[in-house]
């Protein structure tokens, strides 16, 4: 598994870690991914007794779909990722020093290998768009002939009166006014 910081390995001292993650492994769940192009995350780890810390970024490339035109478009980001583990002996796992958090974690000392997956998937999810964009200057679709306003043009008029103001229309005809 290509998602692990293989915590028996480790020196002390200071080491680099680059890890290729595949779609598989990600399990990345969104409507809007349409494919997985690559992730890389690269690490800078420090080594001591009892403790890790881990600072480095995460390279992501996926292709995804246009809220607006609905063609796909390749959206690459850099995510930044720091971590401290702490090693604890099994009596020391309980208690508030033994609990972890978002960035924190306490884990056995028994403990082999530390997953980074779930920490990575969350991060890749933090940088996708609300509303993925093609281009902010997207036209999108017409409404009524479906067509690619980027590519192509329509002729299609679209009548923009809202009825819900019609009351507010006739008074204003009625009384004049801007």
């Amino acid at each position: 598994m290509g998602g692990v910081l293989n915590i028996r390995q480790l020196v002390p001292g200071s080491s680099r870690h680059v890890l290729k993650l595949t779609a598989a492994e990600l399990e990345l769940e969104s409507s809007d991914i349409i494919d997985f192009i690559g992730c890389k995350v690269s690490l800078d780890v420090d080594y001591h007794t009892g403790e890790i810390v881990a600072r480095g970024k995460i390279d992501i490339a996926l292709k995804l779909e246009c809220a607006r035109c609905l063609e796909p478009f390749e959206h690459k980001a850099v995510q930044n990722l720091a971590f401290v583990i702490k090693l604890a002996r099994r009596g020391e796992l309980n208690g508030p020093d033994g609990e972890s958090s978002d960035d924190f974690f306490v884990v056995s000392d028994s403990v082999e290998e530390f997953d980074l997956i779930p920490i990575v998937r969350e991060k890749i999810m933090l940088t996708l768009p609300l509303k993925p964009l093609c281009d902010q200057s997207c036209k999108g679709l017409c409404p009524q002939c479906g067509v690619n306003k980027n590519t192509k043009t329509c002729n299609c008029t679209i009548d923009q009166t809202d009825e819900r103001w019609s009351g507010l229309r006739e008074l204003k005809e009625r009384f004049g006014g801007n």
